[in-house]
């Protein structure tokens, strides 16, 4: 399962280096690939974290923190893909992971075997990972990465940044889809419509 991880983990990252280069398809991509990170913490995270067999309080933990991690990875696929509301989803995946990872060291302090220290010390690991990407995805500005997203159309992104400061009023996503269809057709050269 480690080795699932990591290979996720390697396609989670080549993809967003897609998406950002604005690769054909590099969304899809980013998307799979978190889709699949994501299940592969919650609920498959309970054989990832290997908890000792049978029923103790550390398959509770690892049930809460893969639950905890995808949620995490899901805050940070909508932020990076523009969707929804960008801000709340990490700013309460941030609270709740500092919160989680206060817990696993107390939990580590309090444990005396090798096999709960080395059991706790991965999950912080993995916490503490999650942790400052969900913080550099939370820190980077929302018009910036509209603006990065279509740097090759400005005044799209322009339009957009307006839409959102507006709520998403219809008549401004309306005259969005209206540039879009027209920039199509110009590059087919074919006469564009009136907005």
């Amino acid at each position: 399962m480690r080795m699932t991880e990591k290979v996720i983990v390697v396609l989670a990252a080549l993809s967003l280096g897609a998406k950002l280069l604005l690769l054909p398809e590099g969304d899809l991509l980013f998307l799979y690939a978190m889709c699949a990170l994501m299940l592969l913490y919650f609920p498959f995270g309970i054989f990832l974290f290997q908890p000792r067999p049978g029923l103790d309080f550390r398959l509770l933990i690892s049930v809460f923190g893969g639950m905890l991690f995808a949620a995490s990875l899901l805050g940070i696929l909508l932020k990076l893909l523009l969707a929804g509301d960008l801000q709340l989803p990490l700013q309460v995946s941030i609270m709740m992971l500092l919160a989680f990872l206060g817990f696993l060291l107390w939990r580590r302090s309090k444990s005396g075997d090798e096999v709960a220290d080395r059991y706790y010390r991965n999950f912080i690991q993995r916490n503490i990972v999650i942790l400052s990407v969900a913080g550099v995805a939370y820190l980077v500005p929302v018009n910036g990465l509209i603006r990065f997203q279509f740097r090759n159309d400005s005044s799209l992104a322009e339009m957009i940044i307006q839409c959102r400061e507006k709520n998403g009023q219809d008549s401004c996503w309306q005259r969005i889809q209206t540039y879009r269809e027209n920039k199509i057709l110009q590059q087919l050269d074919v006469t564009p419509k009136t907005p």
